[in-house]
């Protein structure tokens, strides 16, 4: 309804549904507008019908443009329209207009360099929680803690005790620790009981049978009454330092004699050359 004692201003119009005027229909300067879908029209310079507002939209359609396309201000009070880029590009600047750019080839900024990542705090350290995810695992808090694995994330845990003879990881109840190389220790077998360890000069020292042992390898264990090897009523002497051997038992009747250097040997008395001398005779009662 027109306000009482004003002329109202009416526009070319339309009530039915999409109708649009051609150019024919309008001067120029004319307005025209649907009053069923809310659109309203003019006639450009190059005698083209031309959609400037919309009242289905919030705040208007920008005239021209395609599908995807970003309005941009190319110029003060000037809008233009990016044309849609392509998939996964991204719209970056130029420096004087909008532009879509590959991921690829953007350099990483210096803000997420391996000396300068973003986030975290100080004491912390990046490990990759998956791919493309990177965290920070928590700051110690106790000093000589050292960073462990817990099967899922990293932990700071107590550093171990200095490693001993008597803490060493590893090896059962009874057995002996030795080194297989440098820096690397290894364990033997649990021997068999009387057994004694030996060694072969090279590899993994063993548990031996001390039966089984020469009277040189066994005499550094043994006493005057009791040095291994030998049989009954042998008896013992030096053939070398620390060498011991045994001398073969001889007949009834028979002497041991010297041989200098030589092993000492059995003979009978009768081979023994006689000198002049006193001959004494001991008796018992």
């Amino acid at each position: 309804m027109a306000a009482s004692g004003f002329t109202p201003i009416q526009l070319y119009y339309s009530a039915t549904s999409t109708n649009v005027p051609t150019s024919g229909n309008l001067a120029y300067g004319e307005l025209a507008i649907n009053i069923t879908d809310g659109k309203m029209y003019f006639k450009n310079s190059s005698n083209v019908v031309t959609k400037i507002a919309d009242a289905a939209t919030a705040t208007g359609s920008v005239s021209g443009g395609t599908a995807g396309a970003i309005v941009y201000q190319s110029a003060p009070s000037t809008s233009a329209f990016l044309n849609i880029g392509s998939n996964g590009f991204l719209v970056t600047s130029n420096g004087t207009v909008p532009v879509y750019t590959n991921p690829a080839s953007i350099t990483v900024g210096s803000a997420n360099t391996a000396t300068h990542v973003a986030g975290g705090v100080a004491n912390q350290i990046v490990y990759q929680a998956g791919a493309g995810d990177t965290e920070f695992a928590v700051a110690p808090t106790v000093a000589g803690s050292v960073l462990g694995w817990s099967g899922t994330t990293f932990t700071w845990v107590t550093a171990p005790a200095s490693v001993s003879a008597t803490n060493l990881a590893g090896g059962t109840a009874g057995v002996v620790p030795f080194q297989n190389g440098v820096g690397t220790t290894a364990f033997t077998a649990v021997g068999t009981a009387g057994y004694l360890l030996t060694s072969a000069n090279t590899g993994t020292p063993t548990w031996t049978n001390p039966a089984s042992l020469s009277v040189s390898v066994a005499t550094t264990a043994g006493t005057s009454t009791n040095l291994a090897g030998g049989s009954a009523s042998q008896i013992p002497y030096q053939t070398g330092s620390g060498a011991t051997a045994f001398i073969p038992n001889g007949l009834a009747g028979q002497i041991l004699q010297s041989n200098g250097t030589a092993t000492p040997s059995w003979i009978d008395t009768s081979t023994l050359s006689t000198s002049n001398g006193k001959l004494y005779f001991f008796g018992q009662f």
